[in-house]
């Protein structure tokens, strides 16, 4: 069966310094049966780690949902649709591959937010080891992330519709999403943006809060928080010229179409080998955004 199959970059990061990293869930929950790897993040809600192993530097594997509710109809030919009816412990399974390299925390991922979602990755993990999660921060495309170097950035615009659902901790985030609230509020309008003006700073010399800002809010929007419609960073690069970064639409990433068997396991090895090759193509911008691992 012919499926649309996109794979997206993102670096991933530690809601708690101090916390456990990522390669090491990820290998504390394959070491579990697969039973043990289950777990409720809502009503009928239940994600597991599905296959698990390292190769080459990677750890990579399949993240699985299982669907008990909201089941489709079989139809019989010729007749009405009558219930799915499955055995008893029987579910509806939608899967994701993933590879992973724990050295320079860079997360290749079959994006299907209808499958299995970032945010639910992120509960399950949380949820599964008691640990405070993590950040899924997009990776720039080589084109964006150049052009962002070579720009001098004058104003980062955002413009979000439910800034109450954005997650903040930090305090730059907390104050935007502050921000973004009160003038939700006083509008009353649909959307809400809100603009930042800069100095004359090289984009590789970028202030910190700033490049934190943008990865923050594209995070959120990955996670499907606060109905984000722009990220837009406008500026002058080394010409003079005037730049626009489109940053909600500048991620590192593929899409293909791949014919996946009704095989459980085959379709995995398939989109487990498209996941590498995407990561073989795209190695030399990681390591040009990332440098050597660390």
């Amino acid at each position: 069966m012919d499926k649309s199959v996109s794979v997206r970059f993102y670096r991933v990061r530690r809601r708690d310094r101090e916390g456990v990293s990522f390669s090491d869930c990820l290998r504390e929950l394959g070491g579990r049966n697969l039973a043990d790897r289950e777990v409720e993040i809502d009503d009928g809600v239940t994600v597991r780690l599905d296959q698990f192993g390292e190769h080459a530097g990677y750890i990579n594997g399949l993240f699985l949902r299982k669907q008990i509710h909201n089941l489709p109809p079989k139809v019989p030919p010729g007749a009405p649709a009558i219930p799915l009816g499955l055995p008893q412990g029987y579910a509806l399974g939608h899967s994701i591959a993933f590879r992973y390299h724990p050295g320079l925390s860079v997360l290749a991922l079959q994006y299907n937010q209808k499958e299995v979602s970032l945010l639910k990755i992120h509960d399950y993990i949380s949820i599964a080891l008691g640990t405070p999660g993590y950040r899924f921060e997009p990776v720039l495309n080589l084109d964006a992330w150049r052009q962002l170097n070579s720009t001098v950035p004058r104003k980062l615009t955002i413009k979000v519709a439910a800034p109450d659902q954005l997650e903040a901790v930090e305090n730059n985030h907390l104050t935007t999403k502050t921000s973004l609230e009160n003038l939700k509020n006083l509008s009353g309008g649909a959307h809400v943006e809100l603009s930042f003006s800069m100095g004359h700073h090289q984009g590789s010399l970028l202030p910190r809060s700033i490049r934190n800002l943008s990865s923050w809010i594209m995070g959120e929007s990955e996670a499907s928080r606060g109905e984000i419609s722009k990220i837009r960073l406008e500026g002058k690069n080394e010409d003079g010229a005037t730049i626009a970064l489109d940053l909600l639409n500048a991620q590192l990433g593929e899409k293909t179409t791949l014919d996946l068997p009704d095989d459980p396991e085959r379709s995995y090895q398939i989109r487990d080998q498209y996941v590498s090759d995407v990561c073989r193509r795209n190695w030399l911008a990681v390591r040009e955004q990332f440098g050597a691992a660390n």
